[in-house]
């Protein structure tokens, strides 16, 4: 999302609901790490990072497009989402080309949080430059990624983020991704905020499950 939209999205009303938003999501956690011995490593409820993905990201992303905050609730409701644990052993320093942890990809669905190690490796495509960039973990924050679906609800408005992982910190490495894409049976169309006057929609109505499944037919095929 660019700056522009999400400092005009939070209006005086509406920045005084995600601020309490976020204090809750940010509580939970906080509360969660707690019970949680810190030589336990890594750790990540699947439930908390759910109400991030709904309240935080969803809302935020409904307000950057001029929709209500609420858009995306039914969305929301019984949604597809799936939390794993990434492994990526140590690679050399300067690894031959095509020597990748996780080869270039988008997301199929709609948003990705990830949580990060202390080690480099995760890299965003810089379609402006032709040149892949460094995303450096930052201590106690999540990466937020867009997925393929919100490219076609948004009309490629906000497009998916081509990424990849290449493991060169010279130690074992772990992520956390955690993917929500909502309700299987949600339809997916353009959204009119998103269509300028005289455009016409860039893909067909879909539903999340049908996106998703067509996704990876054409992945696997």
């Amino acid at each position: 999302m660019r700056h522009s939209d999400l400092t005009t999205a939070l209006t005086d009303r509406t920045a005084k609901t995600f601020l309490g938003i976020l204090f809750g999501a940010v509580l939970i956690v906080a509360l969660l790490n707690l019970l949680v011995p810190a030589e336990s490593g890594l750790h990540v409820s699947s439930y908390t990072v759910s109400l991030l993905g709904k309240y935080l990201c969803y809302a935020l992303l409904a307000l950057a497009l001029d929709l209500p905050q609420d858009f995306f609730d039914d969305f929301c409701q019984q949604p597809l989402s799936t939390l794993r644990l990434l492994h990526y052993p140590p690679q050399p320093p300067n690894p031959e080309p095509g020597e990748k942890g996780c080869g270039a990809h988008t997301d199929f669905g709609g948003v990705t949080i990830l949580l990060l190690d202390d080690n480099p490796g995760l890299q965003g495509w810089d379609a402006a430059n032709d040149r892949w960039i460094n995303a450096e973990p930052i201590p106690g924050t999540f990466v937020v990624n867009l997925g393929d679906m919100i490219a076609r609800w948004t009309n490629d408005r906000y497009r998916s983020t081509l990424h990849r992982v290449v493991n060169t910190s010279g130690a074992e490495r772990y992520s956390v991704p955690f993917f929500y894409s909502g309700n299987p049976d949600h339809e997916v169309s353009c959204l009119p905020s998103c269509l300028t006057e005289g455009d016409q929609p860039h893909h067909p109505p879909t539903t999340v499950e049908t996106h998703l499944m067509e996704l990876y037919r054409w992945t696997f095929a």
